[in-house]
């Protein structure tokens, strides 16, 4: 099957407009097990920077009711590729994708608030450090990491020891041809 890039736009059995906008994230060099997982780490920190539900941008993405709190996004890293999401509901279709688009493009010059990665840092930790208190999701946290050839003490070393500077100075030069949208309507 052939790769689509760019746009396009589907009528469903839908209550109202839905819009995700992706980016593909291409992998240049080969990396280890763990530098996969801490990338995917930086996306989403750098994505609950910019777009988080108390985000200075998504209240502005609100008050213009270009997203509804129906709004998600989300940051995933492979060996081989990478991809970021990004989907809500919307009365306001095209402006959405275009302001959505274009905060992309931006996302590295966006990332600014220093305080909030760090409170998402430190909740991130505590959601590991979490996992110890239940057995199952202790097994299966282990077993997951064990599985792709991560330790996880060292991954939660690297990520408490992940600086604001650091999360910036690694963030993917976004472009418009990695850029695509996916609309359905009513």
């Amino acid at each position: 099957p052939a790769v689509r890039r760019g746009s396009w736009t589907q009528k469903r059995d839908v209550k109202s407009d839905l819009l995700m906008i992706g980016v593909k994230l291409d992998r240049r060099t080969p990396a280890t097990p763990l530098d996969i997982d801490l990338e995917e780490i930086r996306l989403a920190f750098a994505l609950d920077n910019v777009f988080g539900k108390t985000s200075r941008k998504y209240r502005d993405l609100m008050d213009r009711r270009l997203v509804t709190d129906a709004f998600e996004f989300s940051a995933s890293v492979e060996a081989d590729y990478g991809f970021l999401l990004l989907f809500t509901e919307t009365k306001k279709p095209e402006a959405a994708k275009k302001a959505l688009s274009e905060d992309l493009l931006r996302l590295s010059a966006l990332v600014e608030d220093e305080e909030r990665f760090e409170i998402a840092k430190k909740k991130m930790l505590g959601n590991f450090i979490q996992t110890f208190d239940h057995v199952s999701s202790l097994c299966s946290f282990l077993t997951e990491y064990y599985v792709s050839g991560v330790d996880p003490f060292d991954l939660l070393r690297k990520v408490g020891q992940m600086t604001f500077s650091d999360l910036r100075g690694h963030l993917p030069e976004i472009t418009a041809a990695s850029l695509a949208a996916v609309r359905y309507h009513p």
